[in-house]
């Protein structure tokens, strides 16, 4: 390791933490074409074509420049393991034809057929076939694997990482065939709507997240078991070569997923009076569990702690995941008018998401037999624990009868609830919208609520009961497979609930100038994660046996956000207000138009966590005895970080227990942004005009700061060093249109 340690930059100023600053550049490029063709067959047929391509090759950059490692040949990137670093190529497509045909002058038909690809091919920077950098480096076994040529990453915690990115390579094919058909049909005060749509996926992908292996490091190893706060460290423990995770997963096949999405409905829009409209509707989601064609795909039970792979002995093609046919969507909604400009609007509807795209659901080829996972059991408390001088264990067996055998021993990645739902969504909202005539503005003021349920859900079904000994004697399923170790389950039992007050004011376009204003208040409250990862949850869940203790406010809950648009057309030219009387001036001085977008909004919460968590189980919360909030935050202290002193907000929780502190407790700061634009049209000629654009993004460089270090007993914790937002940025375009 201490080849490795010695890659790290040197500091750039002073102070143990947030001493160095690097801006790499990130190139990309970016390539589109579109083409349309209308016709009119008929007087009641319509038809019509588009085709769109779209080219990227996007190249990012690891955290440091380029370093020299001895034993490996050249210079190669280094960084923390979720840079992505390395080359993304892809290709999209997308093609619709459509038919609109009046059957009749009440009675209209659209049909639909739509195709989308797209083709993704996103390779780790320097891990190019052979290159083995890994096992240059000395970690045995690090590149054992198909396409992992790279460095293992390796993580510190606190720290930022010093070996190569997570997930990568990325190979990736999607083609998504999209027919449907709706109808309408006018029968008096009844507005009747009815059709239905398919949509048909393949997806052919390779993807590792640690083909090349991952070593995490924290203080525990290093840490005076007697005094946890003060002491450890986990650059310390790094350099022992003591990881607190040690994990490699392998992608053996190129796999072919298909799955079909179906939606039907009927809807009626009644106009019962002058001043009552109804809206009744009904629809039906079915959502089909994926297939893959060759059954290279395995579900692990933990029901009886087995394997079972697609189309091997007796389970089904799903692996045994059950098609979810409950998915009834009614909707009802109205609209009454109390006076010329008085309107109440109301709705509630349910409403189904297809989940598991790009999640458990869709990851059950990575798991033995067809994508295997080596882990280390790691005991904190091991006076001879396993180091990365030893190396990473070899590929295991991937014989179907040795792999689905009682007390299969491994990490499972996939282990789906054989009743998997679609997610449902119930949404409601009333509303006020009252027309001011005098000054051209409505007002809307309104109640919106979403509750989530059934929503999809992950978490380590096998996480060790806190307490001393080792971890396979306090796993979970120690009495139906003592040697499954780490176990990734997904279900649909998460909960959210979002209530919100939203009120706007839209000034129509009158006098050169129109402006919307909207204000929201609201609260989200959930018991999941962010979708596709973001936000800071903590260990979530902290304790499995006690999962509903982590509802806390949602990763993406905003209580305040305003936004103010407007557009003002100077009144200048000719016909204007201010008509210049000459036919140059009047080019040059009419036709400017500005328009600028004011967002002012509060902060995003975050979970404090511990440094050294004492649970023996996996990360931890620590107890939380203050609010932890101070009265002036500042980027160098944002919180109380006080720990394990008198009258400190924070304290180690009692050995082999976790800490009392709750989920998103604190925020971090709020925005504010500006954006202004400026536009004009030169008329060339009568067949040719020039638009010209200036667009000032985040217009005054406004600080758009992240989230601040939450981890409770690093020097490090209560600081913010990075950004959520883009710095200023500005653009020009001029558009020839003829």
């Amino acid at each position: 390791m201490g080849r490795v340690i010695q890659a790290y930059p040197d500091p750039i100023r002073g102070g143990l933490a947030n001493n160095y600053t690097a801006l790499l550049p990130r190139s990309m490029d970016w390539n589109q074409g579109d083409g349309r063709v209308d016709y009119n067959m008929s007087s009641r047929d319509l038809l019509f074509f588009r085709y769109s391509r779209q080219d990227t090759l996007d190249t990012r950059p690891s955290t440091f420049p380029n370093a020299k490692i001895p034993g490996l040949d050249g210079n190669v990137g280094l960084g923390n393991e979720d840079t992505f670093a390395g080359q993304s190529f892809l290709k999209a497509y997308h093609t619709v034809a459509a038919w609109t045909r009046s059957i009749t002058p009440t009675f209209v038909m659209d049909a639909r057929m739509g195709f989308q690809r797209f083709n993704l091919n996103f390779t780790q920077e320097g891990a190019v076939a052979g290159a083995k950098l890994g096992e240059k480096l000395g970690v045995r076994n690090s590149n054992q694997a198909p396409r992992a040529d790279g460095i293992p990453i390796f993580s510190p915690s606190n720290y930022i990482g010093i070996g190569q990115t997570r997930s990568l390579p990325i190979l990736r094919i999607q083609n998504t065939f999209n027919p449907n058909v709706n109808f309408t049909n006018i029968r008096g005060k009844h507005t009747l709507k009815f059709g239905g749509e398919i949509r048909r996926r393949q997806i052919t992908e390779f993807q590792t997240n640690r083909g090349n292996g991952r070593f995490n490091f924290n203080q525990v190893f290093t840490t005076d078991p007697n005094n946890t706060g003060p002491t450890g460290d986990p650059i310390a423990s790094m350099l022992l070569g003591t990881a607190a995770t040690i994990e490699q997963d392998f992608t053996l096949q190129w796999v072919g997923q298909r799955g079909t999405e179906h939606g039907y409905f009927f809807q009626d829009d009644w106009k019962v009076s002058s001043k009552l409209t109804l809206n009744v509707g009904l629809r039906y989601e079915l959502f089909t569990p994926y297939r893959e064609v060759a059954n290279r795909i395995a579900n692990f039970d933990v029901r009886d702690g087995r394997l079972k792979i697609a189309g091997y002995n007796g389970t089904s093609e799903t692996a045994g995941i059950a098609t979810d046919t409950g998915n009834w969507a009614p909707r009802v909604g109205f609209a009454y008018k109390v006076s010329p400009s008085t309107v109440i609007r109301g709705g509630s509807g349910v409403f189904y998401s297809v989940q598991g795209n790009g999640g458990g659901a869709l990851r059950l080829f990575r798991q033995l037999p067809f994508g295997p996972i080596n882990a280390i059991d790691v005991n904190q408390f091991s006076a001879t624990p396993r180091r990365v001088q030893d190396g990473l264990p070899p590929i295991p067996s991937l014989d179907y009868a040795v792999v689905t055998a009682p007390n299969i021993a491994g990490t499972f990645a996939a282990a789906i609830d054989p009743n998997w739902m679609s997610g449902r969504i119930i949404q409601y909202n009333l509303q006020i919208q009252q027309e001011v005539a005098p000054i051209g503005t409505v007002f809307k003021v309104g109640y919106v609520g979403n509750l989530g349920r059934r929503l999809d859900n992950s978490y380590n079904y096998n996480q060790p009961d806190p307490g001393p000994g080792t971890p396979a004697s306090r796993r979970p399923m120690r009495f139906i497979n003592p040697n499954a170790l780490d176990v990734t389950y997904s279900t649909t039992d998460g909960r959210s609930n979002y209530h919100a007050l939203q009120a706007t004011a839209e000034k129509r376009f009158t006098g050169g100038m129109s402006f919307l204003t909207a204000y929201t208040y609201s609260h989200s409250v959930d018991n999941v994660a962010n979708q596709f990862g973001g936000g800071a949850n903590g260990p979530l869940p902290q304790d499995i046996r006690f999962r509903n203790a982590d509802k806390g406010s949602s990763g993406f809950d905003l209580r305040h956000r305003l936004t103010h648009a407007m557009n003002y057309v100077l009144p200048v030219g000719k016909g204007q207000k201010f008509d210049m009387g000459n036919g140059f001036l009047n080019q040059a001085l009419g036709g400017w138009q500005t328009n600028v977008i004011l967002t002012l909004q509060t902060g995003l919460p975050f979970t404090p966590t511990l440094a050294t968590a004492v649970a023996n189980a996996g990360g931890s919360r620590p107890d939380r005895l203050k609010s932890g909030t101070v009265d002036e935050p500042t980027r160098a202290r944002w919180f109380d970080t006080s720990f394990n002193t008198p009258d400190a907000a924070w304290r180690t929780p009692t050995t082999f227990t976790y800490g009392n502190g709750g989920r998103n407790i604190l925020y971090g700061p709020g925005r504010v942004n500006w954006d202004f634009s400026v536009f004009k049209t030169f008329m060339v000629t009568e067949k040719f005009k020039l638009d010209f654009r200036s667009e000032f993004f985040n217009m005054f460089n406004t600080p758009q700061f992240g989230l601040p270090n939450s981890t409770i007993g690093t020097p490090a914790a209560g600081t913010i060093t990075g950004l959520a937002g883009a710095n200023r940025q500005v653009q020009f375009a001029l558009r020839l249109a003829f």
